[in-house]
């Protein structure tokens, strides 16, 4: 089937594409579709090379080809050549090493789109590239020592678990390697040098999915040593390179030799290639929108000169384009009309235009409407064609963009749990004893037996050594941001206290709490009625697709709207996941039924952006909208009073000055708040009189964890919007060694694509200082200061200035408000970025990078400055982690902490504080439960106030029940499969742990076998109410308790020890307490284990009816 691009191919542009094969030629007159079908004409005869100017330019130039076209590539690299020098994140590394890997053995012509930086990078050569990649087959003798050399010197990174691509770990005969050209890992078990077997896995689980024959490990470098180096020409031989504006690629690479000249005479860098050489050596064409584009002392073989229509610069005029469109169709002209989804073009009659599938069936002097990604709009006056993109009638509508699949696209956030392992120097919090400091796993030999034990530091040099088996007795500290606990003491009443006094404190949020619900169970509320047809049309309006998060907020929203209780939802979600889509809709449901809205933000220029972006999306519909702020003048204030009385104004959004006493509603249905925890506590007891018989829907940007839910928002339900938005980009995070020339080129090149940019300066006295220094450093930019010792009118101003683009640089401390959108402003540099935490550097980061276009942030430290371990720890994670939607592993959680604190109160974060958020979490829950105001199957099975109290079993018996060093040497993957043995509780999870072993780690010494079955045992022990396991001389004794003892079935207890041939005893002991014994004798320790948790599995079916 022939698609639009396929079809143009066939035009005069692709002749000439045909005639540069042979000579060098330029064109004139080169739009988007023209530019994308002389490249693609280009490329089937051959290898070919579009060279852009700079890396946003190639990188538009690869989206507008699309998803219909293959085998053509984005080469994109870093467009600072000292930002190679120094830590970058890795998301164009990835991409370019995903494009080597497919030029390195195609047979088949490609069309690879570059940019200056990308053509003059030197990188690993196609040789090279192919030394380097590993192929790995079942059978073949390669000792894990030879690959593992060979998988560092291709760049890949040794850890304890894998979870992103690059890196791999060993484990025994075991090697798990994430490479970059797989979308699971790869696990390789060895019998001695032999490869054994070959599968994939999951991340997530760390379990096998499917075994494999072979399989290939591609480099994740693609520059080793400078003795082979390459640049991405000698990867397609013979390549005709096009010139896309050849004055301004000149341009660059003069202004790349400027800023590498001291780099160049160092020595720190290879000479470039030059752009004579490139061609000299290979085909080539120019190619420009203007005949002024090609300068003088370059000379082409012939040039041709296109007539285009550029109706782009009509700000859609429909009258225009349409009567255009009429003379083409009376002048026999082949009109293509391209849309995603086949929509029927406006304006025109049946009888003018045709649906089609394929591009053979166009004929000339009637529109073909056809499926199609393409965006752009052209006219093709030499074949009297011209393509009209369904775009040119949407003034909103948004591009869709073509992304390379990457590996390294996680989603963090579901494996939180196993990234808050313990390392050792870590601060825990045990159930009983409280905050110590763990030092790691000890081995000891104990009652004839060696086992493990938790090595845990308390104050004044205390030591308590916990078995592993009670693992469950203590959790990771984790407390805001910068708080170091201190350290309890053993054997005082010091922990007690502590928990005592936190304990207080939740059940007076647990009376609250049953306080609210009992008023909103009193409190009669409007039930609005279905969706009308009217609400369905507002819906199908909104230009962007829902996230499924945002769908499933609508749907509560509006379910809670229908109930005749008043609703009380919190929908958490950052800038840009569609909060304010899922308010508009609950107001347009209100106002649909009759009733007023209020929308309350804490700032005027939050109210003023959601002013705006309602006046915008409700445009189309009858819906009186005002703004109350300062910003309004006063006569016009007074007119919305009096029209808000009286019902004539059915949106208001505003400040706190819609909550003055002097503000009444005729009808008010539902109040909509934004980031209410920021509003003074005066307007917080002015919310709760709004709040007593309307709709109530909240809204905040700061991250909630969900353990805190309850307490969080009180009697409220809470919807998470946790899916970032389509067709954003991470963002490219630089740490550098603050440089004058860095500063001014990455604020020259945001401004040459006519964005904004914030430079954080977190020093109030010399603020203004900084700013009058980024003017000399770029004399053209509009720069303007703001800190937040400034009255908070003009602050308020200048920000609201930045944000309708009266100025280009922004120099400020951290007071930018977290949920002011400004997806203008992609370029983001933070000065003695040493000096800030993880979750400050991760939501300043957040604040570009809300547009389609990409962001850089650079996170600067002083020159010639030695950084701190921490510091460079800190800076390094942050540079790691950038994809969307992360959760960014380490600096989540505190950010949950920081969110707790923020609408808790700075109460809360001390309580949090003292005892730890695992602990917090935990007794919060258990507190709830014994209220009624939470089902007891959400707390875990043993509450942290009943741990210790005849609930614990101890193990008195004599096994090896470790893990040795040969079988897992890494700590931290040590403790994470501990906590995994805790949860063994019948045949089925110790069946699946027992696989799980194996798979991960290979075959299982006895003594890990007898670990398992001792937190088999153990658990069971739990379940079945045996009081005390112990070991005689002959036998393994199981003591129930008189409760237990006095409900087992006697006669099924002696079948019971028929079947397993006399190696059970039953006793019972004055008292009428059950006793079994396990023989031990001729036995080994795993095998009469194996005895006892038969023996207790049978109990427990008894204990449950069965037998």
């Amino acid at each position: 089937m022939m698609n639009v691009l396929t079809y143009l191919q066939e035009t005069t542009i692709a002749k000439w594409a045909s005639e540069a094969r042979r000579d060098s030629l330029a064109v004139f007159g080169i739009q988007p579709l023209a530019l994308q079908t002389y490249a693609a004409s280009l490329q089937r005869e051959g290898h070919t090379i579009l060279l852009a100017s700079s890396l946003y330019q190639a990188q538009r130039i690869y989206e507008s080809f699309g998803d219909d076209y293959a085998n053509i590539h984005l080469f994109a690299a870093d467009e600072f050549i000292s930002a190679q020098l120094l830590a970058s994140s890795p998301e164009l590394l990835i991409e370019r090493v995903l494009t080597l890997a497919q030029l390195v053995d195609s047979h088949e012509p490609q069309l690879v789109i570059t940019h200056v930086a990308g053509i003059c990078k030197h990188i690993v050569s196609p040789e090279q590239f192919k030394t380097y990649s590993m192929n790995l087959k079942t059978g073949i003798e390669l000792a894990p020592e030879t690959i593992i050399r060979q998988l560092v010197e291709a760049g890949y990174k040794r850890e304890s678990l894998v979870l992103e691509a690059g890196t791999f770990a060993v484990r025994g005969g075991i090697i798990d390697i994430f490479a970059l050209n797989h979308d699971d890992p790869i696990r390789i078990e060895f019998f001695g040098d032999e490869i054994d077997s070959l599968r994939f896995f999951d991340c997530e689980s760390q379990r096998s999915k499917n075994e494999i024959d072979a399989v290939t490990v591609i480099p994740f470098v693609d520059y080793i040593n400078e003795t082979t180096t390459a640049s991405i020409v000698e990867y397609l031989p013979d390549a005709h390179v096009v010139f896309y504006e050849y004055p301004k690629v000149e341009q660059t690479f003069e202004h790349m030799l400027t800023d590498a000249e001291s780099l160049l005479e160092e020595h720190k860098i290879l000479p470039f290639t030059d752009l004579d050489v490139v061609t000299a050596k290979n085909g080539h064409s120019f190619l420009a929108v203007s005949m002024h584009d090609l300068p003088d002392g370059v000379s082409v073989h012939q040039a041709h000169v296109r007539n285009y229509d550029d109706y782009r610069s009509i700000d859609y005029n429909f009258d225009i384009i349409i009567g255009e469109l009429q003379k083409k169709l009376e002048a026999g002209w082949t009109i293509i009309y391209t849309s995603a989804n086949n929509e029927i073009i406006p304006f025109f009659t049946e009888n003018e235009y045709q649906f089609i599938e394929d591009a053979q069936q166009l004929r000339p002097g009637i529109i073909s409407i056809i499926e199609s990604d393409n965006h752009h709009s052209e006219s093709f006056e030499e074949d009297k064609i011209y393509v009209v993109a369904h775009e040119l009638f949407e003034a909103r509508a948004s591009t869709k963009k073509k992304k390379k699949h990457t590996p390294i696209m996680r989603d963090y956030g579901q494996v939180i749990e196993r990234l808050e392992e313990l390392s050792k120097g870590d601060y825990i919090v045990h159930e009983q004893h409280g905050i110590g400091r763990y030092l790691g796993i000890t081995t000891l030999e104990t009652n004839g037996g060696m086992q493990d034990y938790l090595d845990i530091e308390y104050a004044d040099n205390g030591k308590l050594y916990i078995p592993v088996n009670k693992i469950h007795l203590i959790q990771k500290y984790v407390g805001s941001e910068a708080v170091v606990p201190k350290l309890n003491k053993l054997g005082s009443n010091q922990w007690q206290k502590q928990r005592a006094k936190v304990s207080a404190n939740m059940n007076d949020i647990a009376d609250k709490l049953l306080q609210l619900y009992a008023e909103r169970e009193r409190t009669p509320g409007f039930a609005f009625g279905p969706d009308t047809p009217e609400q369905e049309r507002f819906e199908a309006a909104f230009p962007y697709t829902e996230t499924p998060d945002q769908l499933q907020a609508i749907i509560d929203t509006k379910n809670d709207m229908e109930r005749p209780v008043p609703m009380e939802r919190l929908v958490c979600g950052d800038v840009g996941f569609g909060k304010t889509e899922v308010a508009f809709r609950a107001a347009f449901k209100a106002i649909d039924y009759g009733k007023q809205v209020v929308m309350l933000a804490p700032t005027t220029i939050l109210a003023k952006q959601h002013y705006e972006n309602a006046v915008e999306r409700f445009k189309d519909f009858p819906v009186n909208i005002r703004m109350m702020s300062r910003l309004v003048p006063q006569s016009l204030q007074e007119e919305t009073k009096r029209s808000l009385k009286i019902g004539g104004i059915d949106l208001v959004i505003g400040t706190h000055r819609v909550l003055s006493q002097d503000i009444e509603f005729k009808d008010l249905g539902l109040v909509v708040i934004d980031e209410e925890h920021r509003f003074g506590v005066e307007n917080k007891e002015r919310l709760k009189e709004f709040k007593t018989n309307v709709d109530v829907l909240s809204m905040s940007a700061t991250p909630i964890p969900r353990t805190l839910q309850m307490s969080i928002v009180g009697a409220r339900d809470m919807t998470l919007l946790e899916t970032p938005p389509q067709n954003r980009y991470p963002i490219q995070t630089y740490v550098v060694e603050e440089h004058d020339s860095i500063v001014r080129d990455s604020i020259e090149r945001e401004l040459a694509r006519k964005g904004q940019v914030f430079l954080l300066h977190n020093k109030v006295q010399s603020i203004e200082r900084m700013a009058a220094k980024i003017q000399r450093l770029v004399p053209d930019a509009r720069v303007i200061f703001a800190h937040g010792q400034m009255p908070k009118a003009l602050l308020e101003d200048i920000i609201d200035d930045f944000v309708h683009k009266q100025y280009d640089v922004l120099v400020s401390t951290t007071i930018i408000e977290t949920g002011i959108d400004i997806p203008n402003a992609n370029t983001l540099l933070v000065q003695d970025a040493d000096r800030m935490g993880l979750a400050q550097l991760y939501q300043l980061r957040g604040r570009v990078g809300r547009s389609d276009r990409i962001a850089y942030s650079y996170f600067m430290y002083p020159k010639k400055k030695v950084l701190t371990e921490v510091a460079t720890k800190r800076l390094h994670t942050i540079k790691e982690f950038t994809e969307l939607g992360s959760g960014f592993k380490i600096a989540m959680r505190d950010l949950a902490i920081r969110g707790a604190g923020d609408i808790l109160g700075a109460k809360q974060s001390g309580f949090i504080d003292t005892v730890g958020f695992e602990m917090y979490t935990r007794m919060l829950k258990e507190t709830l439960v014994e209220k009624g105001l939470q089902q007891k199957d959400e707390v875990s099975a043993v509450p942290a106030s009943k741990v210790g109290l005849g609930r614990d079993i101890e193990l008195d018996i004599r096994v090896d029940a470790y893990i040795p060093d040969y079988y897992i040497s890494d700590e931290s993957v040590k403790v994470e499969v501990y906590k995994q043995l805790d949860k063994v509780k019948d045949e089925q999870s110790y069946l699946q742990i027992q696989d799980q072993f194996a798979d991960r780690f290979g075959e299982l010494p006895e003594a890990v076998e007898e670990l398992i079955l001792c937190f088999y045992l153990r658990n069971l022990a739990k379940q079945t109410d045996v009081m005390m396991i112990s070991q005689t001389r002959n036998k393994m004794q199981m003591q129930f308790s008189k409760t237990a003892s006095g409900k087992l079935d006697r006669h099924a207890l002696h079948f019971l020890a028929k079947n397993l041939k006399n190696k059970l005893e039953i006793e019972y002991t004055g008292v009428g307490m059950l006793k079994l014994s396990v023989t031990t004798i001729k036995q080994k320790p795993k095998e009469w284990l194996h005895v006892a948790c038969i023996t207790l599995e049978h109990i427990k079916k008894m204990q449950q009816g069965g037998r």
